[in-house]
């Protein structure tokens, strides 16, 4: 089992007049039952060409999301960096609890290799030999055996219902997204006021105390420089952390809202093939049977294994045993469409399962952050109205 530690000392590294300079992060991983640890370091390419990679694996499995791609400068700034490392994070921690990407020679050797040149030639590769399984059976899980879901009575409704749900919750969380960037520039704009009122009443003290003002003019007004700075610095570190514990995280969910509405297009994909692929071929097994011609009734399998008298006697049996390979065919179809069912099922399980943790879980830290930010607030009104009352 992989138990990923979150990712550290990101370092700038330059390479030089004609390419771009990059962050490499470092990435520890444990192997709890044979107690190994493995430190690499990556780029944040190597993070988009290992979801590339395993998008074409495993073409019916959410991959987790990627944060965007940041051009410019900004992609250097401490608090991007910052930002970019927890989502990697994230993407790492998801990738590693989902049980058929444990066995991608892929992700084991982004995790382990640490030797850069071997582990640009696994890249390579795996690159180069990288195709979707033909079959169900072809893909690979630390056990050996892949699970379908075969309940062909569930209701389609069911799919339809928690599709839209994550449709209408992503158009919230956009919404919430775009409400908290307005709330982060509106609330820096006013860091940025109290920082021009704190100045402005810095002035007043100087030129108060360069004519000999009265003592208690000119420490009203150093009172009220020191409680605009104060007032400054609460409201920086308030924004600082509702911009982490509320905007990027529920930035994240929605992330995953969109990727999790991706399997489900790539679900209603192989539903619609299969339901014309079966419409199709069972108008022709029923023309087949209505002529009752042996001969063009497409047999590969050998007729020794074939009971012959039940073969133009029953139609269920007989269309079950024409047309071998498009049969085989459309059932590997089925196979697939209930694999992928059962990775839809699987991951709303694994969501939810998640959030209803995480997000109890970032709401105490949210309010283990916020409140002696709130305290601090309290005290810099008290400490300004005692101030004045001792004056008084």
């Amino acid at each position: 089992m992989f138990l990923l530690h979150i990712l550290y000392n990101p370092k700038p590294v330059e390479v030089g007049f004609f390419s771009s300079n990059y962050i490499i992060y470092e990435v520890e991983t444990n192997i709890i039952q044979d107690k190994i640890k493995w430190l690499v370091y990556r780029r944040y390419s190597d993070f988009i060409n290992l979801r590339t990679a395993l998008q074409s694996q495993f073409p019916n499995n959410l991959i987790p999301p990627l944060p965007g791609k940041k051009m410019g400068g900004r992609r250097f700034e401490l608090d991007f960096v910052s930002k970019r490392m927890h989502f990697l994070n994230e993407f790492l921690n998801n990738l590693v609890s989902i049980e058929e990407f444990k066995a991608s020679d892929f992700l084991v050797s982004f995790l382990s290799t640490a030797d850069r040149t071997q582990f640009e030639y696994k890249m390579k590769e795996v690159n180069n030999y990288l195709n979707p399984p033909l079959y169900i059976e072809d893909i690979k899980t630390l056990s050996g055996k892949i699970k379908i879901f075969n309940d062909n009575n569930l209701n389609e409704q069911y799919f339809s219902n928690v599709q839209n749900y994550f449709k209408l919750q992503n158009q919230l969380l956009e919404k919430l997204n775009e409400d908290l960037k307005f709330f982060y520039k509106t609330m820096n704009a006013a860091v940025t006021n109290l920082e021009n009122v704190q100045k402005d009443f810095e002035f007043l003290q100087l030129l108060n105390s360069q004519v000999h003002m009265k003592e208690d003019i000119v420490n009203s007004y150093e009172q009220l420089g020191i409680f605009f700075k104060n007032w400054k610095n609460i409201i920086f570190n308030q924004n600082d952390i509702i911009r982490k514990r509320v905007k990027d995280f529920y930035k994240y969910v929605k992330m995953e809202g969109e990727a999790y509405l991706e399997l489900f297009i790539k679900r209603d994909e192989i539903q619609n093939k299969y339901n014309t692929e079966n419409k199709r071929l069972q108008t022709k097994k029923d023309k087949l049977w209505a002529q009752m011609d042996i001969s063009k009734w497409e047999i590969t399998e050998d007729f020794g294994r074939i009971d012959r008298v039940l073969l133009v006697r029953d139609k269920i049996y007989g269309c079950s045993k024409m047309c071998t390979n498009e049969t085989n065919n459309l059932n590997n179809l089925h196979k697939k469409l209930g694999y992928v069912n059962k990775c839809n099922i699987d991951e709303l399980k694994r969501l939810v399962n998640k959030y209803k943790n995480s997000f109890v879980d970032n709401i105490k830290a949210f309010s283990a952050d916020l409140y002696p930010n709130i305290n601090d607030a309290l005290n810099v009104w008290s400490q300004m109205a005692s101030s004045f009352e001792d004056k008084q």
